[in-house]
This record gives structure tokens, C-alpha cells and sequence, in this order.
């Protein structure tokens, strides 16, 4: 919910067209103007989770439902908008989800599947990272990263012990120690207190996984969480962002136009 919040403070719904393909904002979002002192830009919407299509089915399907909702609960304009742009997203997330997990079942991996995306998860929860720019590429490199690898690693039977559990998860402690948390184009993570508590928890949490990891009995499970550790680490990699082209500290440009806005501030006072 964080990255909506982003979305919400830096867009004025209010002047988006829902029927057209390519929306059109304004910059008049006094709210987003007086906190950050800047305007808001284009970038903050280039993002996933920021793609308005007017023609998408899971825009006309969540318009629709929105629509039969509101008959009970009454929301106009502004509230009307955000309801018809999260129930788009959750409609999106749930269609990966059943994709997914439909081809884990057939693949007979589900449990493994579940294992290696909780231990990612839970990490990019704190760490965030690289998102697929496209939903069709995002459902692709999940099916291979959390499906087909998994399957994999079921036929072969591998598995790992302890010795090769504590270098990799402390490469992985040292990155989000480094690294974490990396932001995108269209997720900026604004201020430094912030990002230094999801630092903070990206590295307990990596700790934590270690921890599962060198307890639990089982070789294929300790390879699966170190995995999906793993694939996170990989997200936030400096080296990741520079091979896909996708730029860094997206937040630099945002809380530079803020200082700047209240130095002149300052001056003229």
C-alpha cells in the first residue's frame, strides 16, 4: 500500500480521464505541492502499478464492479476513482496469482513454489527492487523463477546443507546492508529516514530467513528459502539495475527539487 500512497499524493485523480488510453494529469495537486514542494511528474505513473489503460479488460471489469458496489456505499469522484484503481490492481495481482499457482499444481511443485516466493517476498517487502515494466514480462519471470526452477530442482532431487546456507545468506545480509531499499521510476522512496528503517528490517528479515534456513532439516527446503532470498538480492543489485538499463535512487531527483524549493523559500523569507 505504501507505493499507493505515492501514487495518491503525487497524481490529482480528480483530473484523470478513465476512457482514454493515454490519461492526461494535471499538476495542480496542492496537497503533493506543499509537502514535497515540487511538481508532480509524469515518471510517478510510468510504473505497473501506475498503468491506467481505459480500454484493459481489468479496467472495464473492475469499472464494473465498482460501479455494482457503489450502489451500496455511495462514493463519488475522488474515492470513486481510487476504489476503480485498486480493485484494478488487486485484479491484476490475483490473475498472476492464479496463472501461477495453476501451473505450480500441474507441475505438482505448489508447496515448493509457496516456500521460494515467501522468502521473496518477504524481503521485498523492506528491500523493494526491480518490478517488471510489463505484467505480460512479470508473469513470465515469475512462472520460470518460482515454477519452472522449483520443478527443476523436484526432479533432481537437490538439496543443501548448512556450509553452503551461511556465505550465500551473508552475501545476501551484506547487499541488503548495501543496497536495500531500492527504489524504481515509478516507486521513489522519499525521505532518508524512511529508507533507513527498511533497511533495518530488510536485514533482520534476511537474518531471520538464515535462521529458518540452518534450522530446518529438510536440504530442498533450505535450498528453496535461499533461493528466493537469493532472487531479491539480484533486484537490488546495483550491477542488475545498470545490465536492465533502469536507473538508481530514483528519490535524489525528487528530494533535490525539494531542498532547492525550500532554500529559495528560505531566501525570499
Amino acid at each position: 500500500m505504501r507505493s499507493w500512497g505515492i501514487f495518491y499524493r503525487s497524481v490529482n485523480l480528480n483530473s484523470v480521464n478513465f476512457r482514454a488510453k493515454k490519461p492526461t494529469f494535471t499538476t495542480n495537486d496542492k496537497t503533493y505541492l506543499q509537502k514535497y514542494r515540487i511538481l508532480p511528474s509524469r515518471f510517478l505513473i510510468s510504473g505497473v502499478v501506475m498503468q491506467i489503460r481505459g480500454e484493459s479488460l481489468t479496467f472495464r471489469f473492475a469499472q464494473y464492479l465498482t460501479t455494482k458496489m457503489n450502489q451500496h456505499i455511495h462514493r463519488e469522484g475522488l474515492e470513486f476513482k481510487k476504489m476503480v484503481l485498486g480493485l484494478e490492481m488487486w485484479l491484476i495481482g490475483l490473475t498472476k496469482m492464479i496463472v501461477l499457482y495453476t501451473l505450480a499444481i500441474v507441475l505438482g511443485v505448489f508447496v515448493q513454489t509457496l516456500i521460494i516466493q515467501l522468502a521473496f517476498g518477504l524481503l521485498k517487502r523492506y528491500s523493494t527492487g526491480l518490478h517488471a515494466l510489463k505484467n505480460m514480462v512479470c508473469v513470465v519471470v515469475s512462472c520460470v523463477l518460482f515454477v519452472l526452477v522449483p520443478f527443476g530442482l523436484n526432479v533432481l532431487g537437490l538439496g543443501i546443507g548448512n556450509e553452503i546456507v551461511i556465505p550465500v545468506f551473508a552475501l545476501v545480509i551484506i547487499c541488503m546492508y548495501k543496497y536495500a531499499p531500492a527504489d524504481t521510476e515509478a516507486r521513489p522512496i522519499i525521505g532518508a529516514k524512511v529508507r533507513e528503517k527498511l533497511k533495518l528490517k530488510a536485514v533482520i528479515c534476511a537474518v531471520v530467513l538464515m535462521a529458518f534456513a540452518l534450522l530446518v532439516p529438510d536440504g530442498t527446503v533450505k535450498l528453496l528459502i535461499m533461493l528466493g532470498a537469493s532472487y531479491q538480492m539480484v533486484s537490488i543489485h546495483p550491477l542488475t539495475y545498470k545490465i536492465l538499463r533502469r536507473r538508481e535512487r530514483n528519490y535524489e531527483k525528487y528530494e533535490l527539487a525539494r531542498d532547492s524549493a525550500n532554500g529559495v523559500e528560505g531566501s525570499v523569507a
